[in-house]
């Protein structure tokens, strides 16, 4: 839901993966589908016969397997029932990191993105009803750690998401639940920007929501400074590259 609205060796000890997440490009901890890790193969984490990667029980340890996870999940040619299976096991990694350590902010965070994606194999009502719970976690995540640029920013989108829902689907919402998720493009663009003084320029994608919510609430000159912004990102991965050409497309049609 949240995609919808969202190499080092490791050689057996713990400050390897830590200094091997730490050489990671800065802020690529979002994950979206298409995002890559060029400093890192999150599949060597998983794959690693040794006692004291799967026999852990340190929550700084749990969410970053529930990361990994997620991110294997999302490789190109992956079999759908092996996907599936990835993304609930990477579910319960984060939900055993929460329950060892609940002032764990990127727990949190991380519970919210992948309670997102196990919803997606759940009912419509489901869905719902884990938003509460995924926008209640990111605010736990902000809480907890409000230098984190990517929880504003997927809280950010949370509020983007649910400000364009149609009528129609607010409707199905509210015979489902009698006060459905509701945000305003308003809220959207102050997490927006919140990520973005926090950590000036740290996605792409965060710039692009900034001219999107602009031209949502009707300020245009800020819309196409940011879109332009956008288009002028390096693009280091494929989730880069997408981004700017969608800013390309917005702006011709502004333009």
């Amino acid at each position: 839901m949240l995609q919808e609205f969202m190499s080092v060796s490791i050689t057996g000890d713990w400050p390897v993966l830590f200094r091997a997440e730490e050489s990671c490009q800065k802020h690529r901890d979002i994950a979206a589908p298409g995002c890559s890790y060029p400093t890192i193969r999150w599949s060597q984490i998983l794959s690693h016969q040794s006692g004291c990667f799967r026999g852990s029980d340190e929550a700084e340890f749990l969410w970053r397997l529930a990361r990994a996870s997620r991110d294997m999940a999302f490789l190109p040619d992956m079999e759908d029932k092996r996907k599936k299976e990835l993304m609930f096991e990477g579910f319960e990694y984060v939900k055993k990191a929460l329950e060892k350590d609940e002032k764990c902010s990127a727990a949190h965070k991380w519970y919210a993105i992948c309670l997102s994606d196990v919803g997606d194999y759940m009912g419509v009502k489901v869905k719902i009803g884990n938003a509460y719970i995924i926008r209640d976690h990111l605010e736990k995540a902000i809480e907890l750690n409000p230098k984190d640029a990517t929880s504003f920013h997927i809280l950010g989108y949370w509020c983007f998401a649910f400000s364009e829902l149609p009528w129609y689907q607010r409707k199905v919402a509210a015979v489902i639940f009698s006060s459905p998720p509701v945000s305003t493009y308003e809220e959207a663009l102050q997490l927006f920007l919140k990520a973005e003084e926090v950590d000036p320029n740290f996605y792409s994608k965060n710039l692009l929501m900034l001219g999107k919510t602009y031209l949502s609430v009707k300020e245009k000159e800020k819309g196409l400074l940011f879109l332009t912004r956008a288009k002028e990102y390096p693009a280091h991965t494929l989730e880069d590259k997408e981004v700017h050409k969608e800013a390309v497309e917005l702006l011709k049609k502004l333009v």
